[in-house]
């Protein structure tokens, strides 16, 4: 399959393929044609080709209060994805860590699983919906990248009582409805938000200055209303350069490197530090290192005086 270079919605019912059909491909391997099991997916795997290629847009034929509902199938960092249940990698829960490992061995047979299921949260992170086994048996055999049904979130143009954007799961009217400009921003970066070959680090950083502004004053900053941080991409992981708050003593620091710690486990990577101290009246570093273990930071050994957190 190639990456697909389609980024927003078809404006047009009929450049959709019929959800059902998108997903009933992988139901004939197991059921015939009166609905009877014939084969288990544990066991067996699928055999042949996928028939959608990455950047098909498929749509459902219920039409809700919203419209139809939309997914497009994406080839996604694996360790990007946000597991909804166990990683099992390393758990066996109801012998779920026996079937990766199993699911495992057929892709390096070079079986090739079906697209799993992935819905866009809020912040604009993909948490999985359907498919742990397979994400787990592509970490196991070492695959960077798996093949996911996406439904995506669409902008209502509406606000919270906390002032947050109101995001519910896209529709084909609600892209091409009464309020195009509202939704189309969104559908717009689609492309953007989830381009098939940005690596994990890129990701978490792209994902943090979705959420935070960046400093008119000082563009290497993001900044809230709490305080400032720097965090850039270095290798295979984030460094934290620094956290300042506006106001000393009322712990805006801690939400802040959460926020980062968040994005950072996400997207499946490591953040190093150097704690040195930031101002007049920083904490010392013996007290700055001691904060930062709190919080799961350890001691890098690649990196004399620095730290490391590292995504459990």
């Amino acid at each position: 399959m190639e990456h697909s270079t389609v980024t927003a919605p078809p404006d047009k019912h009929e450049k959709y393929v019929p959800m059902k059909s998108a997903h009933a491909w992988v139901h004939g391997h197991y059921f015939d044609k009166h609905d009877r099991r014939v084969a288990s997916s544990r066991t067996t795997p699928v055999s042949g080709e996928y028939p959608h290629k990455v950047g098909t847009w498929a749509i459902d034929h219920v039409k809700l209060s919203r419209g139809r509902a939309v997914e497009k199938l994406m080839r996604l960092p694996v360790h990007s994805l946000r597991l909804s249940e166990g990683d099992y990698t390393k758990s066996n829960e109801e012998g779920r860590g026996y079937d990766a490992h199993r699911y495992a061995g057929w892709l390096k047979q070079g079986h090739r699983p079906p697209p799993i299921s992935v819905v866009e949260q809020d912040d604009g992170g993909l948490s999985v919906s359907n498919g742990h086994r397979r994400v787990a048996a592509a970490k196991l055999a070492g695959h960077t990248h798996i093949d996911a049904w996406v439904s995506p979130r669409m902008d209502t143009g509406r606000i919270d009582s906390n002032g947050k954007p109101i995001y519910v799961g896209m529709t084909h009217e609600g892209i091409h409805g009464d309020h195009p400009a509202t939704v189309a921003e969104s559908a717009l970066k689609i492309g953007d938000r989830w381009h098939s070959g940005e690596s994990p680090v890129c990701a978490a950083i792209r994902a943090i200055r979705d959420e935070f502004p960046g400093n008119p004053l000082n563009p290497r900053e993001r900044y809230s209303e709490r305080g400032a941080f720097e965090v850039h991409p270095n290798g295979d992981h984030l460094h934290l350069a620094g956290i300042r708050t506006f106001e000393r003593g009322k712990g805006h620091a801690t939400p802040l490197l959460h926020a980062v710690l968040r994005h950072a486990k996400a997207h499946g990577v490591s953040v190093t530090l150097d704690p040195v101290p930031y101002g007049p009246r920083a904490l010392p570093t013996a007290k700055l290192r001691a904060w930062y273990s709190r919080h799961g930071f350890r001691t890098d050994r690649s990196s004399p005086g620095g730290m490391k957190w590292t995504p459990q």
